[in-house]
């Protein structure tokens, strides 16, 4: 099945991701009750199965162009869906919003309307089941994909990521990051791939500027009857940072600013200005946490963004 606009179409083996990492007895699986705040455990990540031929003009983003308007023209300029680059691929993994796939579970339904069929599959000689949906091409994130970096690896199937090892990782471009993973095969020897994220829509993922213990503490100096001690050097000596008085429970994230992880292509006709490895300060509500590749970033458009320090952090990464 394809749908030829505006629409991927994503297969995933559930909706929710309610196992938890512990065990009851006899070892079995104890569940999460996803019906309590379902938008924090639904999947937002899917493999793609077909890409749509061409984007509508769907209005995304506004742009102010002064008032009064010239010649009675609108104030407002708009951004569309025929602005982001088309560069998901069929059989990448997406990361989209959660309400791409988020049941109505007030009307007693399972499935939203962006539901499609289920389907058994045959993967690494197991029945799995699939449930196909629509989402949005404007709804998407950013894709994974594992390239074939040698002439013995075989086409990549997402099942056979569990198996991979990493190698090392680099930064060949601004706009991409990629990562090199491996796997050994007896007969065909050592399989390689390259793992390349690509940001869509104008997308940048942000890793949050964290506080240190050092930071909040405040350092507590030896007392001997009533006055601090010095050490040789004249320098009052303070006890173990274990003592120091802390300020806050632990250490916090900076407001509205962190770390440039990932950066894709701008939106046709906006000019792209971070990097991978820039410090940023962004706007207020663009602060929208993602589970991505096991880690949680910030998710927001380039736009967002209105301060830039120019850092080499993951200039190796």
């Amino acid at each position: 099945m394809k749908i030829l606009q505006d629409f991927v179409i994503v297969k995933v083996p559930s909706v929710f991701i309610d196992e938890t990492r512990y065990k009851g007895v006899n070892g079995i699986q104890l569940l999460t009750n996803v019906s309590y705040n379902p938008e924090r455990h639904i999947r937002c990540f899917g493999v793609v199965t077909s890409i749509p031929d061409v984007l509508f003009t769907e209005p995304l983003i506004n742009n102010h162009i002064g008032a009064p308007g010239y010649h009675e023209d609108q104030f407002y300029s708009w951004k569309t869906s025929q602005d982001i680059e088309l560069e998901v691929r069929e059989g990448d993994k997406v990361y989209f919003h959660f309400n791409s796939l988020l049941p109505d579970i007030a009307g007693g339904s399972i499935w939203n309307k962006m539901f499609i069929m289920s389907k058994d599959e045959m993967e690494n000689g197991k029945k799995v089941k699939y449930y196909y949906f629509k989402v949005r091409y404007s709804a998407i994130y950013a894709s994974v994909r594992y390239d074939k970096a040698n002439t013995v690896s075989r086409h990549f199937e997402w099942w056979m990521e569990s198996s991979l090892k990493k190698l090392e990782s680099f930064s060949k471009e601004s706009n991409r990051s990629e990562e090199l993973f491996h796997f050994t095969d007896i007969v065909n020897g050592i399989h390689t791939y390259k793992k390349v994220v690509t940001m869509i829509g104008s997308y940048v993922f942000v890793e949050p500027d964290m506080e240190t213990w050092d930071e909040i503490s405040i350092p507590v100096p030896e007392i001997f009857n009533g006055k601090p001690l010095q050490n040789p050097d004249g320098s009052i000596r303070l006890k173990p940072k274990e003592q120091w008085i802390v300020k806050k429970m632990a250490p916090e994230e900076r407001y509205l600013r962190g770390w440039v992880r990932y950066v894709g292509t701008p939106l046709k006709g906006d000019a792209g200005f971070v990097e991978a490895g820039d410090y940023v300060w962004f706007q207020r509500y663009a602060n929208t946490k993602l589970l991505f590749e096991g880690k949680q970033y910030f998710r927001m458009r380039q736009r967002h963004i209105f301060g830039v320090t120019k850092q080499t952090r993951y200039a190796t990464a």
